[in-house]
């Protein structure tokens, strides 16, 4: 469905160009330095790191020109930037490369959490590799995460707890990004973090609980205003059956569990987030139900952003 959307995708600064080249090039520069032996990949049947396939930061792109689509909105559309270029056939290539650099690169220091500041030799020579994942995880959007190993989206939190800042902003900015440009990535995305919220921040680590919420939090506002968008028809967006789903028992349940937490703040974003995913909800069901009844989806449509005015 998305596919007829793209035609009006328009041209790509050569800001996007540069960036992907430049990704590509130092990837596979590093690789061809490294034995493949020497770098781990996970099978599928493993639970904890996956493969992921990588392109550009797409927020850190200035805004574009009349006429001129950006790469975020191409996505949503179902459409690849590189499939305008004429080369979608190196798209797998390199997904490839990139993902065993991301994959060497997190056994190294992908799991430093925030509240551990023990700090050693080994831990200096390592933080070296701290710009190369923030850049690595910036470059998530723009391939295609299905083809991810095992549950791609359960290491979110824990680089949301990274005891790097950078790392911890890009990857909050990414969840952020993948929920507007993935419709159909959106409940994964959410539920990982709520599982993160529930599981993953320590109690006695209330910085780390605040940032999981507060990365919760912002990902249903996008979620909300995207769909709030499409209903309205004001944008162009991929059609997918995941795209309208949202696991609202899952987030809701890790909510109950962060109004257990002694911070007052984690708390109170917790209710934020109970009622925000109410409204993702009713959005959700106005934007299906607007295709066979438009009075219907108005009136669901008003209580959803009367919902989220509320939250």
């Amino acid at each position: 469905g998305g596919g007829g959307g793209g035609g009006g995708g328009g041209s790509l600064t050569n800001g996007v160009i540069q960036s992907m080249t430049n990704a590509a090039s130092t990837a596979l520069r590093s690789n061809s330095n490294n034995n493949n032996s020497d770098i781990k990949t996970y099978d599928k049947g493993e639970s904890h790191f996956c493969t992921a396939p990588i392109a550009p930061p797409l927020a850190a792109f200035p805004p574009l020109s009349t006429g001129e689509t950006p790469a975020v909105e191409l996505l949503r559309r179902g459409v690849h930037p590189l499939e305008l270029l004429g080369i979608p056939h190196l798209i797998p290539k390199i997904s490839s490369v990139l993902s065993r650099l991301l994959s060497q690169v997190h056994l190294s220091v992908g799991c430093l959490p925030l509240f551990v500041t023990v700090e050693s030799p080994l831990l200096k020579e390592r933080s070296s590799n701290f710009p190369t994942l923030c850049l690595l995880l910036r470059l998530l959007p723009l391939f295609q995460p299905e083809s991810w190993g095992s549950r791609p989206f359960e290491l979110f939190p824990l680089y949301l707890l990274h005891m790097d800042e950078q790392i911890r902003l890009a990857a909050r900015e990414t969840v952020k990004t993948l929920v507007r440009c993935r419709p159909d990535l959106r409940n994964a995305v959410a539920v990982s973090l709520a599982l993160g919220l529930a599981t993953a921040a320590p109690e006695d680590s209330v910085t780390a609980q605040r940032e999981v919420a507060a990365a919760l939090r912002e990902v249903l506002e996008a979620w909300l205003g995207c769909v709030c968008e499409k209903t309205a028809g004001e944008c162009l967006e991929v059609e997918d059956g995941e795209a309208g789903q949202i696991d609202v028992h899952r987030i809701e349940g890790a909510c109950f569990a962060a109004l257990a937490s002694l911070d007052p703040e984690t708390r109170s974003t917790a209710l934020t987030i109970a009622r925000l995913t109410k409204a993702v909800h009713l959005a959700l069901v106005a934007e299906m139900s607007c295709r066979t009844n438009p009075v219907i989806s108005d009136s669901i449509r008003t209580t959803a952003v009367a919902v989220a005015v509320a939250a």
